[in-house]
């Protein structure tokens, strides 16, 4: 931890929203994805009070951290960011953000990175997407002194935790939720048809948990085919174009959607008819 006195000239800032304090919708309003964020990153360094920067964007989470020398101007600065880059907010959207400063950053980084402000408390994959936001910031010069001083003692004390206290003992992933949820519904996964919509990191997880849970049914499709192929191939399920959708839902027990997607992959008119 800093000495209050390295923070005197220089602050550090957050301005975010997460699962807890809005809704689905609102969240993928202020959303950014990993391929912007480099040129957000620039945008938000260009402005002349901002020394440093990072982006902190997951499907449940949308934060940026910033460094500067104007305290008194910090929010309204962060705000107005928000609002240039992500026209659809509102200003009434701004209520269900949260503000810290100084050692609060830190506080919330070191819980929002050992899995304490998930969904899932204590799950496992909050750190990886925290160390994927840092290496961006990183990669694009956004960092400095005091951003990479905070990320990494972020990651040193994520790893106490885990080794130190007994979180990592219950800690599960949204993905094994689900699977666990199918399986209170169904009793016996092994005899289910089961269609998996994303084969990207979090539809691995589902579909290994899936394959662990019994499941020997597996339809997976992907708007990148090849990357359903190569999924079906490990797990020895069926490949099926992202276009036939429509065509598997009626024949499938249960459908499980993993995507990144910012939209819908089932509509109702997709589900109106099985």
């Amino acid at each position: 931890m800093w000495e209050q006195s390295r923070l005197e000239d220089t602050e550090l800032f957050l301005l975010g929203i997460n699962h807890e304090t809005a809704p689905v919708a609102l969240r993928e309003r202020a959303a950014f994805t990993a391929a912007e964020v480099p040129a957000m990153l620039e945008r938000l360094i260009s402005r002349t009070m901002v020394t440093e920067g990072a982006i902190l964007s997951t499907c449940n989470r949308c934060e940026i951290y910033i460094v500067t020398p104007q305290p008194a101007s910090a929010r309204q600065l962060l705000q107005q960011f928000f609002s240039d880059t992500r026209p659809a907010l509102s200003d009434d959207d701004f209520q269900h953000f949260y503000f810290y400063q100084g050692e609060a950053v830190m506080r919330h980084l070191f819980k929002v990175a050992a899995g304490l402000n998930s969904m899932v408390i204590g799950e496992p994959q909050i750190v990886s997407q925290v160390k994927d936001a840092f290496k961006l910031a990183f990669d694009a010069g956004t960092t400095g002194i005091y951003l990479n001083r905070l990320f990494h003692t972020a990651f040193q004390a994520t790893k106490q935790v885990r080794s130190e206290t007994a979180i990592a003992e219950g800690a599960i992933s949204v993905s094994y939720a689900a699977v666990k949820l199918a399986q209170k519904i169904f009793k016996d996964l092994s005899r289910q048809q089961v269609l998996l919509i994303g084969s990207g990191e979090t539809g691995q997880l589902v579909a290994r948990h899936l394959q662990k849970a019994g499941v020997t049914g597996m339809w997976i499709t992907n708007r990148t085919f090849e990357k359903a192929q190569v999924l079906a191939e490990e797990l020895g399920g069926t490949a099926y174009p992202y276009d036939q959708i429509t065509q598997l839902l009626p024949e499938a027990d249960l459908v499980v959607g993993a995507t990144g997607s910012p939209d819908y992959v089932l509509t109702q008119a997709m589900v109106k008819d099985v």
